[in-house]
């Protein structure tokens, strides 16, 4: 924040804006935010009160930067809106405060009183470095309210194209949701088990089902990776005819979360040279395709 009150130069709008939107799509992966949450502090140290704060801090200037910019980049309204609900949320709080005296019980601000604030503090700030998380659910509430025109704009809210991981994650969970149905919903785990194409329910596969034209489908629902794409081609006349999908229709999800790594790759890479031999990113991606 403070590099980017002192960018000089013509450019200054091109660079805040770029840069405020890399940071955002990338909070999660803040490290010293990870040691936080998994390391095990004394209730209401000194020391976490301090980094709670700071991060408080931190994320209230941050989402006054993004809102200030006016941008409609992706994610930047996302951040935003996400922001305000979480900023709401910690309103009913006092924040974080100095410890008290220790004969100060937990009725009235003591020790055990300030663990449960900051447990409740911290799991707030979590919220709010892992944003992209609610467009999960976002999703969820758009197809349970039959609400397809509201799809698009969440992907670009929450800017699930992008080639950070925690983007490729979400983006790759909330498609399975589209195709698998219920099963990935019930199952918030990283490493879910997809099951074969025999058990697909999503809203997509029923909309072919019930005779929606592809290219339809294609257009209402976020399915922009180049092997859904084909996927729902091949598959629209056997559902529309009411024929079960069989196991070898299946979708291979892990293999297409590696090209889309293999993309994010080459996209920092750049392209190879005029003469130069085949890209090694670019043969493995083939090779996953095929």
């Amino acid at each position: 924040m403070d590099w980017l009150a002192r960018a000089p130069g013509p450019y200054d709008a091109c660079v805040r804006d770029t840069a405020l939107q890399r940071l955002i799509l990338n909070m999660g992966r803040d490290w010293q935010w990870r040691a936080l949450v998994v390391r095990d502090l004394p209730a209401g140290a000194a020391a976490q009160w301090e980094v709670l704060r700071a991060y408080r801090c931190a994320l209230e200037s941050l989402a006054e930067a993004v809102s200030a910019t006016g941008s409609d980049r992706p994610g930047m309204q996302g951040f935003i809106e996400r922001s305000r609900q979480l900023r709401s949320a910690l309103g009913d709080l006092d924040g974080p405060s100095p410890p008290k005296r220790p004969r100060e019980t937990a009725s009235d601000g003591g020790p055990a009183g300030r663990a449960m604030h900051a447990s409740e503090l911290q799991s707030t700030l979590d919220e709010w470095m892992h944003w992209q998380q609610r467009a999960f659910g976002d999703v969820v509430h758009a197809l349970q309210r039959q609400d397809t025109d509201a799809l698009r704009p969440l992907w670009s809210a929450y800017a699930l194209d992008d080639h950070a991981r925690h983007s490729r994650e979400l983006a790759r969970r909330i498609r399975a949701l589209l195709i698998i149905g219920d099963a990935v919903r019930r199952d918030p785990g990283q490493h879910y088990p997809f099951p074969p194409a025999c058990h697909y329910d999503g809203a997509v596969v029923n909309a072919l089902r019930d005779g929606m034209d592809p290219d339809e489908v294609l257009a209402r629902y976020p399915l922009d990776h180049p092997s859904l794409r084909t996927w729902v081609q091949a598959n629209a006349g056997k559902l529309r005819a009411g024929l079960p999908l069989h196991e070898m229709d299946s979708i291979s999800w892990h293999e297409l979360d590696a090209v889309d790594a293999l993309r994010a790759l080459q996209a920092v890479a750049g392209p190879p040279a005029a003469n130069a031999p085949a890209h090694p990113v670019c043969q493995t991606q083939n090779r996953l395709q095929r």
